[in-house]
């Protein structure tokens, strides 16, 4: 295993990091490693250095492959890595969170020093997870867009509500690990509940009514765009949704590029809905799941251009 080789950082069972690697390997005969960087640092070790010469050099040392620098890889994708795990021997929880934060900036740091494509990066990841940011840069590309209210102000929702007749849907920006909380209406019941708002924010936006639910994939220049009609608010509550190829306009592809190209992203996955011949922006997940699709309609073939994207290291 030499140059030849794709470095995917994501916990081990990854289903899809599990078949982008197959595809590397059966596709162009290219090894791949999967590193679970929830072994760090109890069990493995990142290394960076810098030389007399003032060399930069980044190593992973892991029991699954040893020791080996991160030059070595044609590229790197950054897939869902859980966190750096700190043994609770290591102190109480104030300390290891002081721990898990010093592992994570050595992580990262050592990353950012690197030259080799990382897809996508984890600075610009992170950014880009941010939904006010979304938003924002949906807004910037000419997307349209909900009237959105984010907040941890009950009275400010009230008035949203007010003004937009009760048709108001709300969901927060993340879920707590191993949790799943879908889109929700907004009614007299859960209104009398927003004092939990001093708890965390949440968002609140216009109900947009069901159509055609589109998801977008994007790797690199390439866009694969399916649609589905679930009549449920959140289409990932619905077991029997099915997933056809949808074919975009060219000013949603145009405006899908800018929206990428502000947040300095290779990936992503967007979710529309589409009403009234309006496409309406919804999120951007950086790292979204895009195996379902190809499950339901084989012509999207998103795992082939991501290895392919993966191999070649470059943005085509």
């Amino acid at each position: 295993m030499t140059e030849q080789m794709v470095l995917i950082i994501a916990e081990a069972a990854d289903t899809h990091a599990l078949t982008v690697g197959s595809r590397l390997e059966s596709e162009y005969g290219c090894d791949c490693f999967i590193w679970d960087c929830s072994r760090y640092p109890a069990k493995d070790k990142i290394v960076y250095e810098i030389t007399s010469n003032n060399q930069i050099k980044v190593s992973l040392e892991s029991k699954a492959i040893g020791r080996i620098e991160l030059s070595a890889f044609r590229s790197i994708w950054w897939r869902r890595p859980l966190p750096p795990r700190i043994l609770e021997e290591a102190g109480p929880d104030f300390f290891r969170d002081y721990c898990r934060r010093e592992s994570v900036s050595l992580l990262r740091g050592a990353l950012s020093a690197i030259d080799i494509p990382i897809y996508n990066h984890p600075i610009f990841e992170q950014r880009a997870e941010k939904k006010a940011y979304q938003l924002a840069c949906a807004v910037s590309a000419g997307m349209s867009v909900p009237e959105t209210l984010i907040t941890n102000s009950a009275d400010d929702v009230r008035r949203f509500f007010l003004r937009l007749k009760g048709k108001v849907i709300f969901k927060p920006s993340g879920a707590p690990p191993l949790t799943f909380y879908g889109t929700q209406r907004l009614n007299e019941d859960s209104l009398a509940g927003l004092s939990l708002l001093e708890r965390a924010p949440l968002i609140f936006q216009q109900e947009i009514p069901t159509g055609k639910d589109i998801r977008v994939v994007v790797v690199g220049n390439s866009i694969f765009a399916a649609e589905s009609c679930s009549k449920e608010l959140d289409w990932r509550l619905d077991s029997n949704v099915l997933w056809i190829k949808h074919e975009l306009p060219d000013h949603i592809k145009h405006q899908i590029k800018k929206v990428m190209a502000k947040m300095s992203l290779v990936l992503g996955s967007f979710d529309f809905r589409f009403v009234d011949d309006k496409y309406f922006f919804f999120e951007i997940n950086p790292n979204g799941q895009f195996l379902f699709l190809e499950v339901d309609d084989k012509r999207l073939k998103i795992t082939s251009k991501v290895a392919e994207l993966l191999y070649y290291s470059a943005v085509n």
